[in-house]
C-alpha cells in the first residue's frame, strides 16, 4: 500500500510529505489521521529540532477531499481528525516549516499560516477557492487576517483568487 503520509527523521529533521498527487495533496479523514500520526512521532521525540512539510506533485497541499463531506460519517472523522492535527501541531516544540512546491489553498493555507518558517517555489499559487466551491472559508479568516493586508485577504475569500508568490512575498 502507498502511503499517504511519509516522514522520514535525518539529522533531527523530521521531513513530512502528503504523498497524494492524484488528489493534489487533498486529504480524507484517513489520510489525515496519518498525518496526525507524523505529528504524534515529532511530539515524542525529544532532540528533534524542526519539522519540515511539503506535498509531491505539482500542489503543496489543497487541504480536505469535498467528497468527504457527503457523508455525515466521513464528515464527523474529517473534522475529528483535524482536531487531533490541530491539537497536537499547537503542542511542537520546534520550528514547522512549510515548502510550498505548487498550489497551497484551502486547507493548505491553513497548514502555512501555522508554519513558523514558509518557503516557496517562484510558481507557488495561494489562496482561497472555497467559494467557487459553494463554501466559505469562514474558520480561516480568523487567522488570515493577521497575516494578510485585509484587502488580499477579502479578495480571496470573496473571488477564491489565488496569488503568486511574489505577491505572498510582499
Amino acid at each position: 500500500k502507498n502511503h499517504s503520509i511519509l516522514f522520514e527523521i535525518r539529522e533531527h529533521v523530521m521531513y513530512i510529505t502528503i504523498n497524494l498527487p492524484q488528489t493534489r495533496n487533498m486529504l480524507d479523514w484517513r489520510d489525515s489521521f496519518e498525518l496526525a500520526g507524523a505529528y504524534a512521532v515529532a511530539n515524542s521525540m525529544d532532540d528533534l529540532r524542526a519539522i519540515v512539510v511539503t506535498g509531491t506533485g505539482d500542489a503543496f497541499h489543497l487541504g480536505g477531499l469535498r467528497h468527504c463531506h457527503d457523508s455525515e460519517y466521513e464528515k464527523e472523522r474529517f473534522k475529528d481528525q483535524l482536531r487531533i492535527r490541530n491539537k497536537l501541531m499547537s503542542e511542537f516544540k520546534v520550528p514547522l516549516i512549510s515548502v510550498v512546491n505548487g498550489e497551497c489553498s484551502g486547507g493548505g493555507m491553513s497548514l502555512l499560516l501555522k508554519s513558523d518558517i514558509a518557503i516557496a517555489a517562484k510558481s507557488a499559487k495561494f489562496g482561497y477557492p472555497e467559494i467557487l466551491h459553494n463554501g466559505f472559508p469562514v474558520n480561516s479568516m480568523v487567522n488570515t487576517m493577521n497575516v494578510l493586508p485585509k484587502k488580499l485577504a477579502l479578495k480571496c475569500f470573496y473571488f477564491g483568487d489565488l496569488f503568486s508568490a511574489d505577491e505572498a512575498l510582499r
